[in-house]
């Protein structure tokens, strides 16, 4: 997408410049105002050229049409999965899950959540796959939603049996 000429003249320099002028109106007033007059049009094109290069940068980042992302976050009462959770203390620190009787654990807090990468099959192109990307990717489905590959680091819980 970052090398699409159309994506980068109707879309990218148009949304740049919106983007620059909105940070123009925001940054003017607070700069020395006997230095603005010689330096507005640099200023102006240092921001246009700072927001280009992180849009280009977010443009790189769409992932690929056969993959989604999911950011699981679990809630209190759910049952803890070692595949899936880490364990801390109410101080921070990792810790083992305690031994109960039966070995199920029930998640008080979800401290931070985790994200899994989907496998799907996505046919549209161009503008219509930036629409699709944008649309919630939900899976309620508790063993669908594990069937996810793990992407980032395990969802850190604190257990009911620590409080």
């Amino acid at each position: 997408m970052i090398n699409d000429k159309g994506f980068k003249d109707h879309i990218l320099k148009p949304h740049c410049e919106d983007v620059r002028d909105e940070l123009m109106k925001i940054l003017i007033p607070l700069m020395d105002q006997s230095k603005i007059e010689d330096n507005r049009k640099n200023i102006g094109s240092q921001a246009y050229f700072m927001l280009e290069h992180a849009f280009d940068l977010r443009a790189s980042c769409i992932p690929s049409p056969t993959e989604r992302f999911e950011i699981v976050h679990y809630r209190p009462g759910d049952l803890f999965n070692a595949e899936t959770m880490r364990v801390e203390n109410i101080h921070g620190q990792e810790v083992n899950p305690p031994d109960v009787a039966g070995g199920e654990h029930r998640i008080k807090i979800c401290v931070h959540g985790l994200m899994l990468a989907h496998q799907v099959e996505e046919t549209a192109r161009g503008i219509e796959f930036l629409k699709v990307m944008g649309q919630p990717f939900l899976e309620s489905d508790q063993e669908v939603m594990l069937k996810g590959r793990i992407v980032s680091e395990k969802a850190c819980v604190i257990l009911e049996t620590q409080i």
